[in-house]
């Protein structure tokens, strides 16, 4: 409701660039919706609701250690009542002591000629719009689309309000002139401003002074009563938690863990300011789930979006009673907690998964006889249409090493569907091999060749890597033995190997092509594996395309 409010009130501001008339004349259009007896019921309701929420949030907070922006949104909400008690005092709240009440020209030439008041008012804008920008920052940036409509609302929220103080001294400005060229009009539009009676404006003063007065009594009483409250922990239990790097922070009980981290420097990641709102301050609890207590619904509804394990819990929701050992799971400046919408495998767990590897033959062969710019050249060619391949296919890269690269299937779906998308990618870099040496047919010595190797089983899957730059991949012995069955392609001379394991996931009937008991490179047993040539092999290949697509699930 507040935001309903500011925003077409700075937008009319900002009318004042054209014309007191023009701002005028469309403040008639949307004020009689706000400033009716309803409408200022819901309006200041959404007010008072608003402030005592922010004199909540200060009494509930158990350290004043925060991010500087839960700081700057919590002090600027704390800030909004001491400007709006004497804005609306000095307009609306007039009336009730005998002021008649004035038209919106009169408004703007009132307060642009008491000069205080004018300076007041840009402060009041300025102070609730930069809170109103923070908090739907916060909440926005946990959107898909907020990324990419970042740039823009960023650029309309500057410049919106320096429009609209603009407009406003435009406005006030035009104001002052016309009053100064016609007093009777001046004199008549500021008729009704104040209260006539001297006694009744006395009133006012004094109702307004008492209205900030209390308010900061009551911020002192608040302040006080946490001082007291803390005076007491300190007296009371205390909770002991261990961090990974062997880091102990003994804090008093009744903190959350975010706030234990928070009370003792310990960086932990939390997007929206600890309300449950997302999940990026999770934790993996290695000791000590004893003392935690049960997860409340705002928690258990969080981490049921992410399919969380049953160790995993939200650092801002759980208060320990006892010691424990926590891991946090999201690294302070990783993507997610930059307010990256993240994936349900992000924070690591074991699932099952189809994986393909591939390896260019010959690189080095390759580089022999030619500038190291004519090399990058074809190494990026071969590997935008082998990335392109794995994106139609539906699956995700992993990694790059050198020379070859590893995919994952399934994430989003199920292992069955995987293991035939990456059949499928393979398949459209077989294809796309052929073109690419078709269009490199002069310009090397011989065509490039690779080998792939698809296997299926379970992984632990989840973001790693460098906190600024972590990528979604996989580990396990499932990965390990489809690298060792690529490396095979080798061996038997062919471009592309499918374990047995994937064949079954999948669904599909390899028996076409040759069977092989595999002595793979550090596994004590064979690996059972199909060996399938490319070409010779087409309409076979074309039968795995088929399934694929759900035209000719083969049996």
């Amino acid at each position: 409701m507040i935001a309903a409010f500011v925003l077409p009130h700075v937008a009319n501001h900002a009318l004042g660039l054209a014309s007191l008339d023009v701002m005028t004349s469309v403040s008639f259009a949307w004020l009689p919706w706000m400033l009716n007896p309803v409408g200022l019921a819901i309006l200041y309701g959404a007010f008072a609701v608003h402030i005592a929420l922010a004199v909540f949030a200060l009494w509930r907070r158990r350290t004043l250690k925060m991010p500087v922006w839960e700081a700057a949104q919590l002090a600027l909400g704390l800030l909004v009542p001491l400007i709006l008690v004497q804005h609306v005092m000095g307009t609306r709240g007039a009336t009730l002591f005998g002021a008649s009440g004035v038209a919106y020209p009169g408004v703007v030439l009132g307060l642009w000629l008491d000069g205080w008041p004018a300076l007041q008012q840009a402060a009041f804008l300025v102070v609730v719009w930069a809170h109103l920008c923070i908090g739907f920052h916060y909440w926005l940036r946990l959107r898909p689309w907020y990324a990419r409509a970042r740039v823009a609302l960023t650029i309309a929220a500057i410049l919106l309000p320096v429009l609209g103080l603009l407009g406003f001294a435009r406005a006030g400005w035009e104001a002052a002139r016309k009053a100064a060229e016609d007093p009777a009009w001046g004199g008549e539009e500021l008729r009704g401003m104040r209260p006539e009676d001297p006694a009744a404006e006395a009133a006012r003063m004094r109702t307004t002074l008492g209205l900030l007065g209390g308010y900061l009594g009551i911020l002192a009483l608040v302040l006080a009563a946490r001082g007291l409250r803390h005076a007491g922990k300190r007296r009371a239990a205390s909770v002991k938690i261990t961090y990974p790097s062997g880091r102990t922070v003994v804090a008093p009980a009744g903190l959350s863990i975010l706030e234990i981290s928070r009370f003792g420097g310990v960086p932990h990641t939390s997007v929206c300011g600890g309300r449950a709102r997302c999940t990026t301050c999770r934790i993996r609890v290695a000791d000590g789930a004893e003392n935690l207590p049960p997860a409340n619904h705002l928690e258990t509804e969080a981490l049921r979006r992410v399919n969380a394990e049953p160790n995993v819990r939200l650092a801002c929701q759980t208060r320990p009673s006892g010691a424990c050992t926590v891991f946090p799971l999201i690294p302070p400046r990783s993507p997610s907690a930059l307010g990256a919408v993240e994936k349900p495998d992000s924070f690591g767990r074991e699932r099952q998964v189809a994986v393909l590897f591939i390896d260019l033959r010959g690189s080095t062969t390759l580089a022999e006889g030619k500038l190291p710019f004519d090399v990058v050249f074809y190494l990026n060619q071969f590997f935008a249409e082998m990335s392109d391949a794995i994106d139609e296919a539906g699956g995700h890269y992993s990694n790059f090493t050198g020379d070859g690269l590893m995919a994952l299937f399934g994430l989003e779906s199920n292992v069955k569907a995987g293991v035939r998308d990456a059949l499928a990618a393979a398949l459209a870099m077989l294809r796309r091999l052929d073109h690419l040496n078709q269009r490199l047919e002069n310009e090397l010595r011989q065509p490039l060749k690779m080998g792939i190797g698809i296997h299926s089983g379970v992984a632990i899957v989840g973001m790693m890597g460098p906190p600024k730059t972590p990528i979604l991949t996989a580990l396990g012995d499932t990965i390990n033995t489809c690298a060792r069955l690529e490396s095979l392609t080798k061996s038997y001379g062919v471009d592309l190997v499918v374990s047995e394991a994937a064949a079954r996931a999948g669904g599909l009937d390899l028996s076409g092509f040759a069977r092989h008991e595999a002595e793979a490179k550090g596994k004590a047993e064979t690996v059972p594996m199909y060996a399938i040539p490319w070409p010779g092999n087409e309409a076979v290949l074309a039968q795995l395309s088929q399934a694929q697509a759900g035209k000719g699930l083969a049996a």
